[in-house]
């Protein structure tokens, strides 16, 4: 706007209520006066126009005043992301049940405003670096639940669509949220447990008892091949596992310690844990029955696989064999199913492979003492017995 005034007659001009707070009348080279909007206001379209009365007074002659009215179109200027949309949050556990910040993202236009709806929200930076750039947060809010937050029950990452707008037109952008699964937690596992006894387990034995805790999914435990075969685990009294010897498995003691591999699953994440059972206590074998012991009469003249007793020891992972007399011609069979798991029986026979010559009743000591050791793989721990095999001489009979 430019008025034109004599050098002896100045003039002042000033903008007028009630768009005195965004405008000044700032006088140039005279005749000129410039209309400047201020600094650090803001301006809406939607108010567009905004009509700026100017009124200039003769200092002069006060009477003397004029009025003008400039007017000044807004145009709306959209609001942009620059950046962080699209965007991504770190990795945030679906345990989580707290407010959380996940992201920030920078629009143009002051004016802006952004939402989203579910557990999520928008939370404007109070001192964005630049004015002209406001600053959003995008939060897991504090309505959070452990249900509106869990991997297994929705898409993976979260899109969640955000919407901006300078209240005349919107924008939305997207923002992923990277929610991962939370892992069990496997506790009260001690590295080493405690020795039992070898030999047949007739029972599931508890080793140990653990805890196995998850935020919000079931879990399965497992042991591990080759271990498997012998240990198992099973679910207790939640969150309880039991580690367990499997009934009908047998140990021994001669095996030394089991590395046992446990894991632990969520259908999602798999966590592992090495327990260690020590090596079992050897329980020494003794005889129960048939040792020493003796055979009924067998004749001299008997060349064929023959039973000649049984004997009974304890101990499952005892074996029995002759030691005397050296390349004998008898031999000790395991019984395959004994009558009690605990107790092996044996049986003594005469191998078929004898001969005449081995079993002749005048060619040895009779009866004859076998002498028969049993071990269970411990030196320290063999026993012997004897079994006497009644040898008697076939009877010549003479026909007439």
């Amino acid at each position: 706007m430019t008025n034109r005034f004599l050098p002896d007659f100045p003039l002042r001009c000033r903008r007028r209520a009630p768009q005195d707070s965004f405008f000044n009348v700032v006088p140039v080279t005279a005749p000129t006066f410039a209309i400047w909007v201020k600094a650090g206001v803001k301006l809406d379209a939607a108010t567009s126009p905004l009509l700026v009365n100017v009124q200039c007074v003769d200092d002069r002659s006060p009477a003397n005043i004029i009025t003008e009215t400039f007017t000044c179109p807004l145009l709306d200027k959209p609001p942009t992301f620059v950046t962080g949309i699209p965007g991504t949050s770190p990795s945030i556990s679906d345990s989580t049940v707290t407010a959380t910040s996940l992201g920030v993202f920078t629009v143009t236009d002051p004016d802006t405003t952004c939402s989203i709806t579910s557990v999520y929200e928008i939370r404007p930076v109070t001192t964005p670096a630049d004015l002209q750039k406001p600053e959003f947060q995008v939060w897991v809010s504090a309505a959070v639940t452990q249900a509106s937050i869990d991997f297994n029950d929705q898409a993976v990452p979260l899109p969640l669509t955000i919407t901006c707008t300078d209240g005349n037109t919107a924008i939305t952008g997207t923002f992923n949220v990277n929610i991962v699964d939370e892992p069990p937690v496997i506790s009260v596992l001690p590295a080493i447990g405690t020795a039992i006894n070898d030999g047949l387990q007739t029972v599931a034995t508890i080793l140990h008892t653990f805890s196995v805790t998850d935020s919000d999914d079931a879990v399965n435990c497992s042991v591990r091949a080759p271990q498997n075969a012998r240990f198992e685990v099973v679910l207790a009294t939640s969150p309880a596992f039991n580690i367990r010897v499997k009934a009908g498995a047998t140990l021994a003691a001669a095996d030394g310690h089991h590395v046992i591999n446990v894991d632990c699953t969520d259908s999602v994440n798999t966590v592992n844990y090495t327990f260690t059972q020590p090596a079992c206590i050897n329980t020494p074998p003794t005889f129960v029955s048939g040792m020493p012991g003796s055979s009924a009469s067998i004749s001299d003249a008997t060349v064929t696989q023959t039973l000649l007793g049984k004997f009974t020891t304890t101990d499952p992972d005892t074996t029995c064999s002759v030691t005397s007399p050296v390349a004998s011609a008898y031999e000790v069979r395991k019984v395959t199913s004994p009558a009690n798991s605990q107790q092996p029986e044996f049986e003594v026979w005469i191998k078929i492979t004898v001969t005449q010559a081995s079993i002749d009743f005048n060619d040895q000591t009779v009866p004859l003492p076998l002498t028969i050791k049993c071990t269970d793989g411990y030196v320290a721990n063999d026993i012997t017995g004897t079994f006497n095999v009644n040898i008697v001489d076939e009877v010549c009979i003479k026909l007439f």
